[in-house]
């Protein structure tokens, strides 16, 4: 009987903390003191946890309450022993730009940026490499990647030169060579190292992780576009040369006479009235008048009045604070609550008909808070 009421004490413990943590947990605190209660009575189950702390708690209540932790794992801390080449997919190094260097993530190598390498008490630097090429010396796996059974150092190859990139990060002169002196058993055309990024580089399908980090503007779908990931590197491939720091130059440099800007129509020599009518470029830069930004510019559009850049805001234009203005969505938006007092009367006219439908598609979309 005690038995079962320490248990249920245990998973009601568990399920205060779970509430707990969902509101605690988006800000990145370890110790919440407001938790923390001595009084508190905790079972003796030896369940040993890891608290975020580095910590090991007897359990999660102790964990909890006495030591005020707001996340843990189970287990010692001292047990969990982190290898090299261990896959840190699920591991969350925080919203930090700084580049950390590479690890397996689902199975490849893979840039990794956060912010340190110590993550609940747990080092996970034995499992992060300075280099790709460390990184797929060491994790390719020979399952997969190298086969010892199909190399035959023996076999003629011929002396073409046309390379490849093996999977273990390794240029070869050929095929034949890959096979059966490297016994890799995957590859791509071209070298490891020929893989040359330029700016305006089209990065559409391509995944740079799933951390919040802005990591600048790039070319998307013909679009320069705000894009955010955990690093630049993906594979072996170093893709910073395809992003800029602002949208003015992703635009000037690469959205070209079909898009904003026409260096067919710059002509430094043209002499233009000095006259003060700004005009907001879709370059993203004031110009004098429309004069200066045809001729000095090459802009193909604009409108009138002077650029506003005030950055992110709401893009939204159902928002109460709709920022026509906006370089990207911020998470910023408002939008004023939803009153219905009859079910489908959406206009207010206490009945339901074909506007109330027409009004409800024409608003697909809003959010109602």
């Amino acid at each position: 009987m005690k038995y079962t009421f320490h248990i249920f004490f245990l998973l009601m413990v568990s399920l205060v903390a779970t509430s707990s943590l969902n509101t605690i947990s988006a800000q990145n605190v370890c110790i919440d003191s407001t938790l923390i209660d001595i009084n508190a009575v905790c079972p003796l189950f030896y369940l040993p946890v890891c608290g975020c702390d580095g910590v090991t708690y007897s359990n999660e209540c102790e964990a909890l309450f006495y030591g005020g932790v707001t996340s843990w794992i189970p287990g010692i801390c001292s047990d969990i022993v982190v290898s090299p080449c261990d896959d840190l997919a699920n591991v969350d190094f925080g919203f930090c730009d700084m580049t950390m260097g590479f690890a397996v993530i689902n199975g490849s190598c893979t840039s990794i940026s956060g912010c340190g390498a110590v993550v609940n008490g747990i080092d996970y630097s034995p499992a992060i490499y300075a280099s790709v090429s460390d990184c797929f010396s060491w994790c390719s796996n020979p399952l997969v990647c190298i086969d010892t059974a199909q190399i035959d150092s023996t076999i003629a190859c011929p002396l073409a030169y046309i390379p490849v990139c093996g999977c273990d990060g390794v240029t070869y002169d050929n095929e034949c060579y890959a096979f059966n002196y490297g016994g890799v058993t995957s590859w791509t055309p071209g070298g490891c190292g020929n893989i040359v990024i330029t700016p305006c580089t089209d990065l559409a399908g391509l995944s740079f992780g799933v951390c919040l980090s802005v990591l600048g503007i790039a070319v998307v779908n013909g679009s320069c576009t705000y894009l955010s990931g955990c690093g630049y590197n993906i594979g072996a491939v170093d893709y910073s040369p395809a992003f800029y720091d602002t949208m003015a130059s992703c635009i000037s440099g690469c959205e070209g006479p079909m898009g904003c800007i026409d260096p067919t129509l710059i002509d430094p020599n043209f002499g233009c009235v000095d006259l003060w009518n700004p005009v907001c470029g879709c370059d993203g830069v004031t110009y004098s008048n429309d004069c200066y930004a045809t001729n000095y510019g090459g802009v193909t559009s604009w409108t009138s009045g002077p650029c506003i850049n005030i950055g992110g805001g709401c893009t939204y234009m159902q928002a109460l604070n709709y920022s026509p203005n906006a370089n990207f969505d911020d998470g910023s938006c408002l939008f004023p609550p939803c009153v219905i007092t009859c079910s489908g009367d959406v206009d207010g006219d206490s009945s339901v008909s074909v506007s109330d439908v027409l009004i409800l598609l024409g608003n697909f979309g809003a959010i109602c808070q």
